[in-house]
């Protein structure tokens, strides 16, 4: 850098001093460009770029999910039915001995009843006392055991006293269903369940105003008393109007009916308008 300022300070003096060709002063410059340029090319540092290291990525694979085990239970008692489902008004599927091991698969009635898988497959509900059966854990961790309801089963009823009136309910459905039979009052009366393709004739109802609702499904339980799976809840069009004369009752025909046919009237409701069977 101090050369080429030299060259620019001779030139400058040259200027001054006396008056070159125009030769000359192409050459002068030509010269001094060219240390110029030299000096400052010389000048810059030389970088050294270091390779980029390969980034290989990690994957940490999700941890494996298992299933809980169901959990077991053994016969303490000489002889225990295995039923079809968690009352003594169902049918007896076999006979089972002290020391049988089971699988427990859910509950109802806080563990009144057990539904159980024995070791060939079958399933069936045994009576949960402790004196029948070993209860291994905390009924809490036992979930629901879903099961079918006998035909014509009271869910719940709050009637109180009993009317000389009736309702007849056809379920042509292809799924089971529960009536709810709400009062005038608007409070829950009776509820109570028909399985498909079948029949069933309910005495009993008190005189007045009728809503009645009805909830088709599979997959009841007992418990929260609602079906779990395929659920669909409606309401007759209109009211049924239950009045006894001179010692006899009336009656009313409900006609649950699917694909072609002729069902009562009725309209689908949400979950939330359902009555709370409780």
């Amino acid at each position: 850098m101090r050369k080429a300022l030299s060259y620019i300070l001779l030139f400058c003096l040259c200027l001054a001093g006396c008056a070159p060709s125009p030769e000359q002063m192409r050459a002068a410059e030509t010269r001094i460009a060219g240390d110029i340029y030299a000096t400052l090319t010389a000048s810059v540092p030389t970088i050294t770029l270091s390779p980029i290291p390969s980034l290989t990525p990690t994957i940490t694979p999700f941890p494996t999910l298992t299933s809980r085990p169901n959990p077991q239970t053994s016969v303490k008692s000489q002889v225990l039915n295995l039923r079809d489902g968690p009352d003594v008004s169902y049918a007896v599927l076999q006979g089972l001995k002290n020391g049988d091991q089971l699988s427990i698969l859910g509950q109802y009635q806080n563990c009144n009843w057990l539904k159980v898988s024995l070791q060939n497959g079958t399933i069936g509900w045994v009576y949960g006392n402790p004196s029948y059966v070993t209860l291994p854990e905390n009924c809490l961790t036992i979930p629901d055991g879903t099961f079918r309801p006998l035909n014509g089963m009271l869910i719940l009823d709050m009637r109180g006293g009993l009317g000389v009136n009736q309702i007849n309910v056809d379920n042509g459905t292809d799924q089971d269903s529960v009536i709810v039979l709400i009062n005038a009052n608007n409070a829950l009366m009776v509820a109570f369940y028909v399985r498909t393709k079948e029949q069933f004739i309910l005495f009993g109802i008190p005189n007045g105003k009728v809503q009645v609702y009805f909830s088709t499904g599979k997959e009841w339980d007992g418990n929260q008393k609602k079906f779990l799976a395929g659920a669909t809840y409606s309401l007759l069009d209109s009211q049924v109007n239950f009045t006894a004369a001179g010692g006899f009752g009336s009656e009313r025909d409900v006609s649950l009916v699917s694909g072609l046919g002729s069902p009562t009237p009725s309209n689908e409701v949400t979950p939330d308008q359902f009555p709370l069977i409780k």
